[in-house]
């Protein structure tokens, strides 16, 4: 992974309000979803997602919310962060 050049802001566990400024990751089933638009189109004409969960995928899009495992790992370099 590239080492930046100066500390980062982690927001760990955002869901649907991720933080401006700062790097936001999240764990839910939206964020793997949300680079799958046919695949939400049809498990919503299904009644398989919720409006709440439809309001996540497309703020993940939007606002460009990272997928990690916070109990496993985060995708980041040792001692880059400044704030988590």
């Amino acid at each position: 992974m590239k080492q930046r050049s100066k500390p980062i802001r982690l927001n760990i566990g955002c869901g649907a309000t991720p933080t401006p400024g700062w790097i936001n990751y999240d764990s839910s089933m939206g964020v793997h979803l949300a680079a799958l638009p046919a695949i939400v189109s049809v498990m919503t004409r299904l009644g398989f997602l919720s409006e709440m969960q439809n309001n996540l995928i497309s703020v993940v899009k939007q606002e460009g919310i990272k997928y990690a495992n916070e109990v496993k790992r985060i995708p980041e370099p040792d001692h880059s962060a400044e704030v988590v």
